[in-house]
């Protein structure tokens, strides 16, 4: 089965995104060399151009959550901060009930935490996220 050139883009970025792979994955040569084995015939994408799919992929995820929550009448949104490598990260996971009364989640943001792991900066985080996301 031969793919499309948008098909081969899509897989890359999902890969990319899913596997939380850096964006310079793509210029690797083990990554080239892979690509080109599955699909000799794609012309493969570059970092620059796998940047402007995430960054496109984003602002379509953002609007979609954002019009999302605005319908939603209640919405649980849970924090927290965890550590790993001398690295701080805040995740936040907003809760909804559908129609059917099941419970739906979606992590809403996961990035680097600066600052000391104290209320003052975890606040001015979550207030932050709160005013992106406009909840």
């Amino acid at each position: 089965m031969k793919l499309s050139k948008s098909q081969i883009d899509d897989l890359i970025v999902n890969y990319v995104i899913e596997s939380t792979c850096p964006l310079s994955t793509v210029e690797k040569p083990a990554y080239r060399k892979l690509a080109r084995g599955r699909a000799p015939y794609a012309t493969l994408m570059t970092q620059k151009v796998l940047y402007f799919c995430v960054e496109l992929k984003y602002v379509i995820m953002k609007t979609f959550l954002t019009e999302l929550f605005h319908e939603i009448d209640y919405l649980h949104p849970t924090a927290g901060i965890w550590r790993t490598n001398n690295k701080s990260y805040i995740v936040v996971t907003a809760y909804r009930l559908d129609s059917d009364y099941v419970k739906k989640s979606v992590a809403i943001v996961s990035r680097r935490f600066i600052g000391t792991n104290d209320f003052s900066p975890f606040a001015s985080h979550l207030n932050s996220i709160n005013e992106y996301f406009s909840l």
